[in-house]
């Protein structure tokens, strides 16, 4: 299902990470701010990364290559033989 909060939260994480990185010359304070929203969205990616695989059969292995290789995961999923079954928290 469509999560538009998540969908949000990586365009705002997106934005200030692009904003305090690109002040950079100014203060160290800005680029703490947009490494700490660049982390923020890797950690918040991976784990929806992990929820797909989840949803699909797959384990932290599918996971991972979802989250490093994504157009080549994202076809195997689906061109493959693999079923959504549903919410697998």
């Amino acid at each position: 299902m469509w999560k538009p909060q998540l969908a949000w939260t990586y365009i705002g994480l997106g934005v200030f990470a692009d904003i305090f990185l690109e002040n950079t010359g100014t203060s160290a304070l800005m680029f703490l701010g947009g490494l700490i929203c660049t982390i923020a969205y890797l950690v918040i990616d991976f784990k929806e990364k992990q929820h797909v695989s989840k949803a699909f059969g797959h384990g932290f292995g599918f996971g991972v290559g979802l989250f490093f290789l994504q157009p080549i995961f994202s076809m195997i999923l689906g061109f493959g033989s693999d079923q959504y079954q549903g919410n697998q928290s």
